[in-house]
Protein backbone atom coordinates (compact mmCIF):
# COMPACT_ATOMS: atom_id res chain seq x y z
CA UNK A 1 0.00 0.00 0.00
CA UNK A 2 1.02 3.81 -0.06
CA UNK A 3 1.52 4.05 3.79
CA UNK A 4 4.11 0.67 3.50
CA UNK A 5 6.11 2.05 1.00
CA UNK A 6 5.66 5.17 2.56
CA UNK A 7 7.49 3.81 5.93
CA UNK A 8 10.05 2.06 3.75
CA UNK A 9 11.28 5.10 2.03
CA UNK A 10 11.86 6.83 4.89
CA UNK A 11 13.52 3.72 6.84
CA UNK A 12 15.41 3.19 3.78
CA UNK A 13 16.44 6.93 4.37
CA UNK A 14 17.72 7.35 7.60
CA UNK A 15 19.81 4.02 7.67
CA UNK A 16 22.18 6.06 5.19
CA UNK A 17 25.31 6.75 7.19
CA UNK A 18 25.69 10.69 7.37
CA UNK A 19 28.32 12.41 6.03
CA UNK A 20 29.76 15.88 7.20
CA UNK A 21 27.70 19.10 6.09
CA UNK A 22 24.89 17.25 5.17
CA UNK A 23 21.36 19.06 6.50
CA UNK A 24 19.36 17.34 9.27
CA UNK A 25 15.64 18.68 10.32
CA UNK A 26 14.51 17.96 13.98
CA UNK A 27 10.59 17.19 14.52
CA UNK A 28 8.90 16.66 17.99
CA UNK A 29 8.83 13.66 18.78
CA UNK A 30 5.14 13.60 19.57
CA UNK A 31 4.56 14.02 15.34
CA UNK A 32 7.18 11.24 14.62
CA UNK A 33 5.42 8.61 16.71
CA UNK A 34 1.73 9.47 15.23
CA UNK A 35 3.56 9.17 12.20
CA UNK A 36 5.00 5.90 13.00
CA UNK A 37 1.59 4.91 14.89
CA UNK A 38 -0.04 5.80 10.96
CA UNK A 39 1.90 3.71 8.76
CA UNK A 40 2.65 0.58 11.84
CA UNK A 41 3.24 -2.86 10.11
CA UNK A 42 -0.20 -3.78 12.13
CA UNK A 43 -2.43 -0.87 10.44
CA UNK A 44 -1.44 -1.66 6.94
CA UNK A 45 -1.83 -5.27 7.14
CA UNK A 46 -5.25 -4.66 8.88
CA UNK A 47 -6.45 -2.25 5.74
CA UNK A 48 -5.18 -4.27 3.52
CA UNK A 49 -7.19 -7.51 5.24
CA UNK A 50 -10.25 -5.02 5.25
CA UNK A 51 -9.98 -4.07 1.98
CA UNK A 52 -10.20 -7.85 0.21
CA UNK A 53 -12.58 -8.95 2.75
CA UNK A 54 -15.16 -5.71 2.94
CA UNK A 55 -18.60 -6.30 3.05
CA UNK A 56 -17.39 -10.51 4.44
CA UNK A 57 -17.97 -9.54 8.05
CA UNK A 58 -21.04 -8.47 10.00
CA UNK A 59 -18.71 -6.45 11.81
CA UNK A 60 -18.28 -2.39 12.02
CA UNK A 61 -16.13 -0.50 9.93
CA UNK A 62 -12.33 -1.06 10.24
CA UNK A 63 -10.97 2.54 12.78
CA UNK A 64 -7.71 3.79 10.98
CA UNK A 65 -5.67 5.84 12.75
CA UNK A 66 -5.71 9.90 11.33
CA UNK A 67 -2.97 11.08 9.05
CA UNK A 68 -0.19 12.50 11.93
CA UNK A 69 -0.49 16.55 10.13
CA UNK A 70 2.03 19.07 9.18
CA UNK A 71 5.61 18.16 10.31
CA UNK A 72 5.67 19.62 13.82
CA UNK A 73 8.49 21.81 15.18
CA UNK A 74 6.30 24.72 17.04
CA UNK A 75 6.58 22.77 20.50
CA UNK A 76 10.63 22.78 20.37
CA UNK A 77 10.36 26.38 20.75
CA UNK A 78 10.67 28.79 23.73
CA UNK A 79 8.07 31.35 24.72
CA UNK A 80 10.86 33.82 22.80
CA UNK A 81 10.39 31.87 19.81
CA UNK A 82 14.15 30.25 20.30
CA UNK A 83 15.10 26.75 20.28
CA UNK A 84 14.28 25.20 24.04
CA UNK A 85 17.61 24.10 25.67
CA UNK A 86 18.33 20.73 27.29
CA UNK A 87 16.02 18.97 24.63
CA UNK A 88 16.44 15.28 24.59
CA UNK A 89 16.36 13.44 21.06
CA UNK A 90 13.97 10.16 21.25
CA UNK A 91 12.11 11.99 23.99
CA UNK A 92 11.36 15.51 22.44
CA UNK A 93 12.57 15.52 19.01
CA UNK A 94 13.74 13.13 16.59
CA UNK A 95 16.14 13.90 13.79
CA UNK A 96 15.16 14.00 9.86
CA UNK A 97 17.65 13.59 7.13
CA UNK A 98 17.05 15.90 4.15
CA UNK A 99 15.36 13.47 1.71
CA UNK A 100 13.28 12.29 4.36
CA UNK A 101 12.14 16.10 5.58
CA UNK A 102 11.56 16.63 1.79
CA UNK A 103 9.52 13.63 1.10
CA UNK A 104 7.27 14.13 4.25
CA UNK A 105 6.93 17.71 4.04
CA UNK A 106 5.51 16.57 0.19
CA UNK A 107 2.48 14.66 1.80
CA UNK A 108 1.68 16.22 5.08
CA UNK A 109 3.63 19.74 4.74
CA UNK A 110 5.33 21.43 7.73
CA UNK A 111 5.92 24.12 10.57
CA UNK A 112 8.98 26.31 10.51
CA UNK A 113 11.89 24.32 9.59
CA UNK A 114 14.73 23.38 12.50
CA UNK A 115 17.99 23.20 10.71
CA UNK A 116 21.24 21.56 11.69
CA UNK A 117 24.55 20.04 9.99
CA UNK A 118 26.29 17.02 10.48
CA UNK A 119 29.56 17.64 11.89
CA UNK A 120 32.64 15.33 12.94
CA UNK A 121 34.39 15.42 16.40
CA UNK A 122 37.22 14.22 17.83
CA UNK A 123 40.45 13.60 16.71
CA UNK A 124 41.64 12.21 13.27
CA UNK A 125 42.09 8.41 14.97
CA UNK A 126 38.82 8.80 16.72
CA UNK A 127 36.16 11.11 14.72
CA UNK A 128 32.81 10.73 15.69
CA UNK A 129 30.17 12.18 13.26
CA UNK A 130 26.91 13.51 14.79
CA UNK A 131 24.26 15.95 14.30
CA UNK A 132 24.90 19.16 15.82
CA UNK A 133 21.63 20.21 17.71
CA UNK A 134 22.97 23.10 20.00
CA UNK A 135 25.93 25.15 18.71
CA UNK A 136 28.89 26.58 20.62
CA UNK A 137 26.95 30.17 22.18
CA UNK A 138 30.40 32.75 22.97
CA UNK A 139 29.81 35.99 25.37
CA UNK A 140 31.16 38.88 23.16
CA UNK A 141 31.91 41.61 25.56
CA UNK A 142 32.12 44.82 24.23
CA UNK A 143 34.92 47.35 25.25
CA UNK A 144 32.42 50.26 25.29
CA UNK A 145 31.05 50.59 28.54
CA UNK A 146 27.67 49.78 29.41
CA UNK A 147 26.77 47.85 25.84
CA UNK A 148 25.53 44.27 26.51
CA UNK A 149 26.82 41.13 25.80
CA UNK A 150 26.14 39.89 22.59
CA UNK A 151 25.42 36.22 21.98
CA UNK A 152 27.42 34.16 19.55
CA UNK A 153 26.31 30.91 18.32
CA UNK A 154 29.33 29.10 16.06
CA UNK A 155 29.66 25.39 15.09
CA UNK A 156 31.62 23.51 17.13
CA UNK A 157 33.50 22.14 13.66
CA UNK A 158 34.16 26.02 12.71
CA UNK A 159 37.75 27.11 12.64
CA UNK A 160 38.52 29.81 14.56
CA UNK A 161 39.10 32.26 11.53
CA UNK A 162 35.30 31.82 11.10
CA UNK A 163 34.91 33.23 14.53
CA UNK A 164 37.47 36.22 13.69
CA UNK A 165 35.35 36.74 10.58
CA UNK A 166 31.67 36.86 12.24
CA UNK A 167 33.13 38.92 15.16
CA UNK A 168 35.23 41.28 13.18
CA UNK A 169 32.12 41.88 11.00
CA UNK A 170 30.01 42.48 14.48
CA UNK A 171 32.38 44.76 15.40
CA UNK A 172 32.98 46.49 11.96
CA UNK A 173 36.78 45.86 11.94
CA UNK A 174 38.23 44.01 8.62
CA UNK A 175 39.04 40.86 9.54
CA UNK A 176 43.06 40.86 9.01
CA UNK A 177 42.99 43.26 11.94
CA UNK A 178 40.73 41.67 14.47
CA UNK A 179 42.78 40.43 17.63
CA UNK A 180 40.99 38.19 19.84
CA UNK A 181 40.76 37.57 23.78
CA UNK A 182 39.06 34.97 25.62
CA UNK A 183 38.68 35.27 29.24
CA UNK A 184 40.53 32.23 30.68
CA UNK A 185 38.87 31.95 34.18
CA UNK A 186 35.39 33.41 33.78
CA UNK A 187 36.54 36.31 36.17
CA UNK A 188 38.12 39.00 34.00
CA UNK A 189 41.49 37.29 32.73
CA UNK A 190 41.81 38.08 29.67
CA UNK A 191 44.15 36.27 27.31
CA UNK A 192 44.81 36.36 23.55
CA UNK A 193 44.04 33.83 20.89
CA UNK A 194 47.78 33.01 19.60
CA UNK A 195 47.63 33.48 15.99
CA UNK A 196 48.68 29.59 15.36
CA UNK A 197 45.86 28.34 17.07
CA UNK A 198 43.84 30.41 14.11
CA UNK A 199 43.95 27.14 12.27
CA UNK A 200 42.37 24.75 14.84
CA UNK A 201 38.68 24.56 15.73
CA UNK A 202 36.90 26.59 18.26
CA UNK A 203 36.96 23.42 20.24
CA UNK A 204 40.53 22.70 20.29
CA UNK A 205 41.08 26.31 20.85
CA UNK A 206 39.10 25.90 24.09
CA UNK A 207 36.19 28.67 23.28
CA UNK A 208 33.20 26.74 24.65
CA UNK A 209 29.35 27.39 25.81
CA UNK A 210 29.69 30.42 27.98
CA UNK A 211 32.95 31.21 27.36
CA UNK A 212 33.56 35.46 27.03
CA UNK A 213 35.45 36.91 24.06
CA UNK A 214 36.61 40.07 22.96
CA UNK A 215 38.10 41.90 19.92
CA UNK A 216 39.85 44.71 19.26
CA UNK A 217 41.78 46.45 16.17
CA UNK A 218 44.15 47.71 17.65
CA UNK A 219 46.73 44.97 19.57
CA UNK A 220 48.52 48.05 21.11
CA UNK A 221 45.19 47.90 23.64
CA UNK A 222 45.20 46.64 27.30
CA UNK A 223 42.13 44.49 27.63
CA UNK A 224 42.90 43.56 31.12
CA UNK A 225 43.42 47.11 31.91
CA UNK A 226 40.33 48.08 29.73
CA UNK A 227 37.99 45.12 31.07
CA UNK A 228 38.59 45.24 34.48
CA UNK A 229 36.50 42.87 36.97
CA UNK A 230 34.82 45.11 38.38
CA UNK A 231 33.32 46.42 35.09
CA UNK A 232 32.71 43.30 33.16
CA UNK A 233 31.80 40.94 35.82
CA UNK A 234 28.18 40.78 36.09
CA UNK A 235 25.64 39.64 38.80
CA UNK A 236 23.23 37.06 37.63
CA UNK A 237 20.30 39.23 37.58
CA UNK A 238 22.52 42.19 35.54
CA UNK A 239 23.51 39.29 33.24
CA UNK A 240 20.25 37.88 32.15
CA UNK A 241 19.31 41.46 31.69
CA UNK A 242 22.18 42.53 29.74
CA UNK A 243 22.27 39.22 27.09
CA UNK A 244 21.86 40.41 23.69
CA UNK A 245 21.22 37.51 21.04
CA UNK A 246 22.84 37.82 17.59
CA UNK A 247 21.03 38.50 14.28
CA UNK A 248 19.08 35.26 13.17
CA UNK A 249 22.17 33.50 11.22
CA UNK A 250 21.44 32.89 7.24
CA UNK A 251 21.62 28.87 5.78
CA UNK A 252 24.51 30.38 3.86
CA UNK A 253 26.45 31.36 6.92
CA UNK A 254 29.76 29.69 7.33
CA UNK A 255 29.16 29.56 10.53
CA UNK A 256 26.12 27.67 11.80
CA UNK A 257 23.17 27.14 9.55
CA UNK A 258 19.82 27.54 11.12
CA UNK A 259 16.31 28.79 10.36
CA UNK A 260 15.87 30.33 13.99
CA UNK A 261 17.63 32.26 16.69
CA UNK A 262 19.45 30.50 19.68
CA UNK A 263 18.61 30.41 23.41
CA UNK A 264 21.49 30.95 26.02
CA UNK A 265 22.88 27.78 28.08
CA UNK A 266 24.15 28.14 31.12
CA UNK A 267 24.97 31.88 30.71
CA UNK A 268 22.60 33.02 33.32
CA UNK A 269 25.62 32.72 35.50
CA UNK A 270 26.87 34.91 38.83
CA UNK A 271 30.71 35.63 39.52
CA UNK A 272 29.87 36.81 42.87
CA UNK A 273 32.27 34.89 45.44
CA UNK A 274 30.63 32.30 47.56
CA UNK A 275 31.21 33.06 51.28
CA UNK A 276 31.31 29.31 51.81
CA UNK A 277 34.14 27.09 50.41
CA UNK A 278 32.99 24.62 48.29
CA UNK A 279 29.20 25.61 47.37
CA UNK A 280 30.21 26.83 43.89
CA UNK A 281 27.48 26.16 41.20
CA UNK A 282 28.40 24.51 37.75
CA UNK A 283 26.68 26.06 34.88
CA UNK A 284 24.81 23.98 32.13
CA UNK A 285 26.49 24.39 29.01
CA UNK A 286 23.56 22.88 27.36
CA UNK A 287 22.61 18.68 28.08
CA UNK A 288 25.73 18.95 30.68
CA UNK A 289 24.14 18.36 34.13
CA UNK A 290 25.09 14.66 33.95
CA UNK A 291 28.64 16.03 33.90
CA UNK A 292 28.14 18.77 36.53
CA UNK A 293 26.07 15.98 38.97
CA UNK A 294 29.08 14.04 39.04
CA UNK A 295 31.66 16.82 39.36
CA UNK A 296 29.67 17.82 42.25
CA UNK A 297 29.68 14.28 43.86
CA UNK A 298 33.26 13.97 43.28
CA UNK A 299 33.87 17.59 44.47
CA UNK A 300 32.55 16.66 48.39
CA UNK A 301 34.17 13.29 48.21
CA UNK A 302 36.34 14.97 51.00
CA UNK A 303 39.71 12.71 50.90
CA UNK A 304 39.76 13.39 47.24
CA UNK A 305 39.33 16.95 47.61
CA UNK A 306 42.05 17.58 50.36
CA UNK A 307 44.38 15.23 48.40
CA UNK A 308 44.19 18.43 45.23
CA UNK A 309 43.96 20.98 47.64
CA UNK A 310 47.17 19.99 49.27
CA UNK A 311 48.87 19.73 46.01
CA UNK A 312 49.43 16.19 46.44
CA UNK A 313 48.49 15.20 42.51
CA UNK A 314 51.98 17.30 41.07
CA UNK A 315 53.83 14.28 43.03
CA UNK A 316 51.96 11.73 41.78
CA UNK A 317 51.49 13.05 38.17
CA UNK A 318 52.44 10.51 35.48
CA UNK A 319 52.78 11.59 32.10
CA UNK A 320 54.40 8.77 30.88
CA UNK A 321 51.38 6.04 31.49
CA UNK A 322 50.02 5.03 28.05
CA UNK A 323 47.06 4.26 29.42
CA UNK A 324 46.70 7.65 30.83
CA UNK A 325 45.94 10.87 29.48
CA UNK A 326 49.56 12.65 29.63
CA UNK A 327 48.45 13.80 33.23
CA UNK A 328 45.96 16.38 31.59
CA UNK A 329 43.15 15.06 33.05
CA UNK A 330 44.39 15.17 36.78
CA UNK A 331 45.45 19.15 35.86
CA UNK A 332 42.21 20.16 34.63
CA UNK A 333 40.15 18.21 37.63
CA UNK A 334 43.14 19.36 40.11
CA UNK A 335 42.33 23.30 38.34
CA UNK A 336 38.31 22.73 39.08
CA UNK A 337 38.98 21.67 42.43
CA UNK A 338 41.09 24.77 43.15
CA UNK A 339 38.47 26.88 41.38
CA UNK A 340 35.55 25.63 43.45
CA UNK A 341 37.32 25.01 47.31
CA UNK A 342 40.08 27.80 47.11
CA UNK A 343 38.69 30.58 44.57
CA UNK A 344 34.93 30.21 46.36
CA UNK A 345 33.51 31.28 42.51
CA UNK A 346 29.93 31.81 42.75
CA UNK A 347 29.15 29.49 39.69
CA UNK A 348 30.90 28.62 36.84
CA UNK A 349 31.14 27.24 33.45
CA UNK A 350 33.30 24.23 33.53
CA UNK A 351 34.88 24.30 30.28
CA UNK A 352 38.22 23.46 30.49
CA UNK A 353 37.36 20.17 31.96
CA UNK A 354 34.64 19.90 29.55
CA UNK A 355 37.41 20.68 26.92
CA UNK A 356 39.86 17.99 28.34
CA UNK A 357 37.55 14.98 29.05
CA UNK A 358 35.96 15.64 24.69
CA UNK A 359 39.58 15.65 23.66
CA UNK A 360 40.29 11.90 24.99
CA UNK A 361 36.45 11.10 24.84
CA UNK A 362 34.87 12.29 21.60
CA UNK A 363 31.63 10.19 22.92
CA UNK A 364 31.49 13.54 25.59
CA UNK A 365 31.59 16.16 23.40
CA UNK A 366 29.18 18.23 22.01
CA UNK A 367 25.71 18.55 23.97
CA UNK A 368 24.30 15.75 23.29
CA UNK A 369 22.79 14.23 26.63
CA UNK A 370 24.66 11.56 28.82
CA UNK A 371 24.68 9.24 31.79
CA UNK A 372 26.13 10.09 34.69
CA UNK A 373 27.86 6.60 35.90
CA UNK A 374 29.65 6.52 32.45
CA UNK A 375 31.26 10.15 32.65
CA UNK A 376 31.89 9.54 36.22
CA UNK A 377 33.22 5.63 35.36
CA UNK A 378 35.67 7.67 32.52
CA UNK A 379 36.88 9.91 34.88
CA UNK A 380 37.77 7.59 37.74
CA UNK A 381 39.42 5.73 35.68
CA UNK A 382 41.35 8.70 33.85
CA UNK A 383 42.43 10.61 37.41
CA UNK A 384 43.52 6.77 38.28
CA UNK A 385 45.95 6.17 35.23
CA UNK A 386 47.34 10.34 35.18
CA UNK A 387 47.94 9.54 38.77
CA UNK A 388 49.62 6.14 39.55
CA UNK A 389 52.23 5.55 40.96
CA UNK A 390 53.42 2.52 39.14
CA UNK A 391 55.80 3.55 36.13
CA UNK A 392 56.22 0.41 34.88
CA UNK A 393 53.33 -2.04 35.16
CA UNK A 394 54.73 -5.93 35.29
CA UNK A 395 52.70 -8.43 33.95
CA UNK A 396 50.78 -10.51 36.06
CA UNK A 397 48.52 -13.55 35.56
CA UNK A 398 45.10 -14.01 36.43
CA UNK A 399 44.75 -15.38 40.12
CA UNK A 400 42.51 -18.95 40.68
CA UNK A 401 40.99 -20.12 44.09
CA UNK A 402 41.99 -23.79 43.77
CA UNK A 403 40.04 -24.74 46.35
CA UNK A 404 41.86 -22.32 48.78
CA UNK A 405 40.36 -20.23 51.26
CA UNK A 406 38.98 -16.86 50.29
CA UNK A 407 41.19 -14.89 52.68
CA UNK A 408 44.14 -16.01 50.87
CA UNK A 409 43.18 -15.64 47.23
CA UNK A 410 41.52 -12.22 47.85
CA UNK A 411 45.14 -11.05 50.05
CA UNK A 412 47.07 -12.51 46.62
CA UNK A 413 44.59 -11.07 43.97
CA UNK A 414 44.89 -7.56 45.65
CA UNK A 415 48.20 -8.01 45.78
CA UNK A 416 48.76 -8.68 42.55
CA UNK A 417 46.37 -5.65 41.49
CA UNK A 418 48.66 -3.29 43.64
CA UNK A 419 51.39 -4.20 41.26
CA UNK A 420 50.13 -2.81 38.76
CA UNK A 421 47.78 0.15 40.09
CA UNK A 422 48.76 2.10 43.10
CA UNK A 423 46.60 5.80 43.28
CA UNK A 424 44.83 8.22 45.44
CA UNK A 425 41.95 6.25 43.40
CA UNK A 426 42.75 2.85 44.17
CA UNK A 427 43.09 4.59 47.89
CA UNK A 428 39.61 5.88 48.11
CA UNK A 429 37.08 3.97 45.46
CA UNK A 430 38.60 0.17 44.71
CA UNK A 431 38.30 -2.85 46.93
CA UNK A 432 37.49 -6.64 46.17
CA UNK A 433 33.90 -7.95 45.99
CA UNK A 434 33.42 -11.62 46.17
CA UNK A 435 30.70 -13.10 43.70
CA UNK A 436 28.88 -16.33 44.01
CA UNK A 437 26.60 -18.18 41.89
CA UNK A 438 24.62 -20.83 42.46
CA UNK A 439 22.68 -23.25 40.74
CA UNK A 440 19.47 -23.85 41.87
CA UNK A 441 19.44 -27.34 40.19
CA UNK A 442 20.78 -29.64 43.73
CA UNK A 443 21.73 -32.42 40.89
CA UNK A 444 24.29 -30.24 39.07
Amino acid sequence: TERASEKEFVNKNERVEPKEGDKSFLVEQQWYRRWSHYVSDHLVQEEEEGDRGEGDSGGGALELPSPPGPLATAHLYDGEGQLKSNLLEGEDYAILNASSWEYLSQRYGHQTPIIRKVIQVGDRSRLLTQVEVYPIELQLVQLEPNLPLILVPISRAAKVTQLLNRLGALRNIPPHQVCLYFDKSGRGEWQRVPRQAYTDSVTDARLLTGVRVCVTGDPSVDINAVLSESDTVLEEDELSDSLEATDELSEEDPIFSSSQTFSSYGLRTSHRRSQEKGVSGLSNMGNTCFMNSALQCLSNTSLLAEYFLRGDDVRDLNRTNPLGMGGELANAYAALMKKIWVEGSGSFSPHELKWTISQFAPQFSGFRQHDAQELLAFLLDGLHEDLNRVIDKPYTAKVESDGRPDELVAKEAWDLHLKRNQSIIVDIFQGLLKSCVTCPDPTC
